[in-house]
């Protein structure tokens, strides 16, 4: 469990608090906890040993990642695993964003990905710094810090220190990576499994997008979202304008409920559960029926005005959901029902192809978001799932799709000899 300090996050902790360390047995080096001097690479001029102490910090991050996760702290003197003195680190003018994103990237080339990681800069009346890191466990592990690609070393923290972890280990590990992805699709199934049982007292066609974190597997992670919500003045309504349902909530067992502000819409509904899980579900019963003619025996679906809706509930979560979820991978979820044979792109549009749904179930593969603040991620994430829901409902001829592609993508050139 990870320790506190004075009853609270060593996230949050002072200087004073810092002083509650010195000497104390409660305090002292374990499984979540480490004391570094300072960060010994950067004391040293450019080479062999200067690389060595660099890949032994990347070595120690993973060590708590492959763990429960746990705090490392900068700037503090340790004796016979007791913190003994806080002296505190320099960094220079006090630009402490600077400092945070230099030792992110000194973290580049630990596999799968950089780890999970926040920083707290506790400032000392010395006008130094002691940094906090803290290293999250999560469904990525495990993480290896390669040193070439002949010795695989992979590092847990065990105790007050870390150890090579055996290929048992691993090996569950990976099992352990691979069935959170899993969970996320047998959550999935179970929430259209659900709109399913409705039948026409919802719609017998409809989209589904979900925000699934990965803590939602976690039962020991709870968040009441009525608190969260009045307490905190949270303005989750805002995430379902798009499909009307921006309305005062109703709770719930599980959390929160969202449903249309007129009889006269047909159904929707938003949700924000405990668990984290936000989803939004539109029948598409009423769209469907009005674009039923001879041409279109099964009516067409409004695919561009769609999208503008999904579009705008994924910017409006990620604006809501990026102070609440701050490190947490998000997998982003779309699903259409019960829109076989319903054209999406017609002769008419794109002489020769006929586009439409081949299916009665459409899952797009869940899409990663590693972190909800970074904007730039955020939009090319959103640029995938754009290309993802296109394919998946057959449209082919559309300038807006060549565009995302070469954007995300790039141009690539095949040459092809036969």
């Amino acid at each position: 469990m990870l320790p506190k300090i004075n009853g609270k996050s060593f996230l949050e902790c002072t200087e004073n608090d810092l002083k509650e360390l010195v000497n104390n047995s409660d305090y002292r080096e374990n499984e979540y906890l480490d004391y570094k001097w300072d960060f010994a690479y950067l004391e040293m001029d450019r080479g062999p040993k200067r690389d060595e102490k660099k890949a032994e910090f990347k070595s120690d991050v993973c060590s708590f990642a492959n763990a429960e996760g746990g705090y490392i702290l900068f700037g503090i003197g340790e004796k016979n695993g007791y913190a003994s003195t806080i002296d505190g680190i320099v960094i220079q003018n006090g630009n402490t964003d600077k400092f945070e994103l230099d030792r992110s990237n000194d973290l580049t080339g630990i596999q799968p990905r950089t780890p999970s990681i926040q920083f707290h800069f506790v400032k000392l009346e010395s006008g130094k710094y002691v940094v906090v890191l803290f290293v999250k466990h999560d469904g990525f592990a495990p993480y290896i810090h390669l040193v070439g690609e002949k010795n695989y070393m992979i590092y847990k923290r065990y105790g007050n220190g870390k150890r090579y972890v055996p290929y048992s280990e691993i090996r569950q590990m990976f099992i352990q990576s691979l069935s959170l992805e899993q969970s996320v699709r047998n959550y999935l199934r179970q929430r259209i499994d659900h709109y399913y049982s409705l039948g026409s007292a919802f719609g017998e066609s409809f989209i589904h997008l979900s925000f699934i974190p990965e803590s939602f597997v976690d039962t020991g992670y709870r968040q009441n979202m009525f608190v969260l919500e009045r307490q905190n003045r949270v303005n989750f309504s805002s995430i379902f304008s798009a499909f009307s349902c921006n309305t005062s909530s109703i709770p719930c067992v599980d959390g929160l409920r969202y449903i249309p502000y007129s009889d006269s819409i047909f159904h929707a509904e938003g949700y924000v559960r405990n668990n984290g899980v936000v989803e939004a579900c539109l029948s598409l019963d009423e769209d469907l029926k009005r674009s039923i003619n001879v041409d279109f025996p099964n009516g067409k679906l409004p695919w561009k005005w769609l999208w503008k809706n999904i579009q705008e509930i994924c910017d409006q979560y990620t604006t809501t959901f990026a102070k609440i979820n701050t490190r947490e991978r998000t997998f982003v979820c779309l699903s259409i029902i019960g829109c076989r044979n319903v054209i999406t792109e017609d002769p008419n549009e794109t002489p020769g192809y006929t586009g439409k749904i081949d299916r009665n179930e459409v899952f797009c593969d869940p899409i990663e978001i590693y972190t909800l603040s970074d904007v730039d991620e955020v939009e090319r994430i959103l640029k995938k799932l754009h290309i993802s829901f296109l394919l998946a409902i057959g449209v082919k001829y559309n300038n807006t799709l060549k565009q995302l592609i070469d954007e995300v993508y790039g141009s690539v050139n095949l040459n092809v000899s036969v």
